[in-house]
């Protein structure tokens, strides 16, 4: 990383290639799953596509109340699993831990998907997104939207 007079940072070639830009899916253990999403900001919504190699069969279910902030758009079948469509709305800052729960229609098999996110805040900056995340919405700030100016 270098840092020239101008005021801005510029990374190395050599780093830029290195940077991780795709979504990571890890299995925990027997049947969970955690999905990487790395950085994203605050009061976004995400249109999330990543495949995901399951053994519950070509028919997959959801609940559509699991997560008030991860919603599953769509479920394709590809060769070991599915390719998923999911919206995400980054609703606080920090780190963020969402659950939701895939089931087999045929066996009584589940999975369970735990996204993670890292948020950024208003004014932190803009996160460079992962191949497969868009963004495809900005919620307005309660804050900005109120008449009250405080004491």
């Amino acid at each position: 990383m270098d840092s020239e007079n101008d005021g801005h940072v510029h990374f190395k070639a050599e780093d830029v290639s290195t940077h991780e830009s795709e979504i990571v899916v890890v299995p925990v253990k027997e049947g969970v799953l955690e999905v990487h999403l790395g950085f994203l900001k605050i009061h976004h919504i995400y249109s999330i596509t990543f495949p995901l190699t399951h053994t519950l069969g070509t028919n997959v279910t959801f609940d559509p109340l699991d997560s008030l902030r991860v919603k599953v758009k769509e479920t394709k079948q590809i060769e070991n699993g599915n390719k998923m469509v999911v919206e995400f709305h980054a609703h606080k800052e920090k780190l963020m831990k969402e659950k939701i729960t895939l089931r087999s229609a045929t066996t009584d098999e589940v999975v369970f998907l735990i996204f993670h996110a890292r948020v950024l805040g208003k004014h932190k900056g803009t996160p460079s997104l992962r191949n497969g995340i868009h963004c495809v919405r900005i919620e307005p700030d309660e804050e900005d939207e109120s008449d009250w100016q405080g004491f």
